[in-house]
């Protein structure tokens, strides 16, 4: 009976959401980033998150925040950047959102 209570419990928990993750270059002189923001609105919202960004498949962001529901970082690209593909996962209490994506050209 404890068994199937906890994994009723397991099944319950509800996966960490990531909402409009978006991105978009800006180049000025010796700047080029490429900003990206996504928010948050789920059952979490003050539990430490997690985040992993890729860039084409290579870490470029790892933090752990909580306490807000709109995020927004900078992540340095280099001069002659053209285009990328980032991708955001977020854990919460070692539960594992599933991937988020987006494109971002120059």
């Amino acid at each position: 009976m404890k068994t199937l209570i906890l994994t009723l419990l397991f099944s319950l928990q509800q996966q960490p959401q990531v909402y409009n993750f978006n991105g978009v270059y800006y180049g000025q002189q010796n700047t080029n980033v490429v900003n990206l923001g996504w928010y948050i609105n789920d059952s979490y919202p003050n539990e430490l998150s997690n985040y992993l960004i890729t860039r084409n498949g290579q870490v470029v962001y790892s933090a752990t925040l909580s306490g807000s529901r709109a995020y927004m970082v900078s992540i340095p690209v280099e001069r002659g950047f053209k285009s990328a593909t980032f991708t955001i996962t977020r854990t919460v209490n070692g539960v594992i959102s599933q991937s988020y994506s987006t494109f971002v050209r120059k």
